[in-house]
């Protein structure tokens, strides 16, 4: 399916950066204070920045675990997914390439602004299926849905963006310190040995 040109593309919202750079940078000196408790490293004469990178070079495991479940994910989802407007369509990208969605304007019925700044929800005709995504510039969105003749409701909801930031808030902590006790316990060294 030829969507053509695209118009506009969105990634995530600035608070997801934000928390996605903060849990990178946390993490990753977590990891580099855990290492002076690290037995094997305590076996070295040298505690130097250097020593450290050798001893990761060496001992990969808590490295390699860093970069496979807090790195490249944060960056993937603070940085690079996000909603591709077309011509003819949109993308929008809810996770792993396979669950991504290719919607042409002919089929959303209408499009709902839920928070005035954030949130967009448009409704799909063929399936009935209420599809919401973030966006960086509501304006923008609604220009586009306008100039596809599509209809839409610019009344916002925002009791709902409230229930997801405390689902998102609570997500984070949560995944925060299953990683930092996987961390602390050594977890990595059993997953990358």
């Amino acid at each position: 399916m030829d969507l053509g040109k695209k118009v506009y593309r969105s990634t995530a919202i600035g608070t997801i950066k934000i928390m996605a750079i903060v849990i990178i940078v946390v993490l990753f000196v977590n990891l580099y204070l855990m290492i002076f408790n690290d037995p094997e490293f305590n076996s070295l004469s040298d505690k130097s920045f250097s020593a450290v990178a050798n001893f990761h070079w060496k001992y990969p495991y808590d490295l390699l675990s860093y970069i496979f479940f807090i790195l490249i994910p944060c960056y993937y989802f603070g940085f690079i997914r996000g909603v591709s407007f077309y011509e003819n369509g949109i993308i929008v990208n809810r996770g792993l390439p396979f669950f991504n969605s290719i919607i042409p304007y002919s089929i959303i019925k209408q499009y709902e602004i839920i928070h005035s700044k954030l949130f967009i929800s448009i409704k799909r005709s063929d399936t009935n299926e209420d599809v919401l995504f973030s966006i960086n510039d509501v304006d923008r969105a609604v220009s586009i849905f306008d100039q596809n003749e599509i209809k839409g409701d610019l009344h916002c909801q925002e009791r709902l963006v409230m229930t997801m930031h405390k689902k998102l808030i609570i997500f984070f902590i949560a995944i925060g310190i299953a990683v930092m006790l996987g961390q602390s316990l050594g977890l990595s060294r059993f997953l990358f040995r």
